[in-house]
């Protein structure tokens, strides 16, 4: 077994180095008392991504959400397009590789993100000025083996926000940690409970 990485705390930086761009990245962990391999089984089933539909059309404003999936050079790409009643577009172009394997003592799956954001009843710009804006998002999500029965869950997020206005591009900073750090938590309770771990799990400091 490879040497564990050291735990870094939740990073919360913000950078407004570009005109019009806003980058930051999110660093959270997490830690199920189970095997690896029946923590992965379970952590990237196909479930876990209706389930997160689900939550997704219960969000306030939300309207219609519909779903494609594809197969490009051998990644899996999956787009899904939600609209609000506000009159918003919201595009997440997400390509991934189709099933991770274990590598030594983890399961490694990246993700690539690009969501386009679209005022398409031009509500926005009649008031801001603006009308569209993109996110990208570079994700490692990591499923380590740190003893016989503990896992731990690491997700780290990269992200570069363009257009809108800087006031915004901040909230929308604030409201990917907090959100993120939601997921994750819900994500490894849900773990636990499903491995009949759920006294085991525990968030890492």
């Amino acid at each position: 077994m490879r040497p564990e990485t050291p735990l870094q705390p939740p990073s919360n930086e913000l950078s407004l180095s570009l005109v019009g761009t806003s980058r930051w990245s999110i660093r959270i962990s997490d830690t199920v008392h189970a095997d690896v391999d029946a923590v992965a089984g379970w952590w990237f089933q196909a479930e876990r991504e209706e389930e997160y539909l689900a939550v997704l059309k219960t969000r306030k404003g939300v309207v219609d959400v519909s779903v494609t999936n594809s197969t490009e050079d051998g990644h899996r790409v999956r787009v899904i397009l939600c609209k609000t009643a506000q009159g918003w577009e919201f595009e997440h172009r997400m390509t991934t590789v189709k099933r991770p394997e274990r590598q030594v003592d983890r399961y490694i799956l990246e993700t690539h993100d690009l969501e386009t954001a679209r005022d398409v009843e031009h509500q926005t710009v009649r008031l801001f000025g603006w009308q569209s804006f993109t996110v990208e998002c570079n994700r490692v999500l990591e499923v380590i083996a740190i003893g016989p029965q503990e896992t731990r869950i690491t997700d780290n997020h990269d992200h570069a926000m363009t257009g809108s206005n800087w006031l915004y591009r901040w909230k929308r900073h604030k409201t990917d940690m907090r959100n993120h750090n939601e997921i994750l938590k819900a994500a490894v309770k849900a773990c636990a409970v499903a491995l009949g771990k759920a006294e085991g799990a525990s968030s890492a400091p």
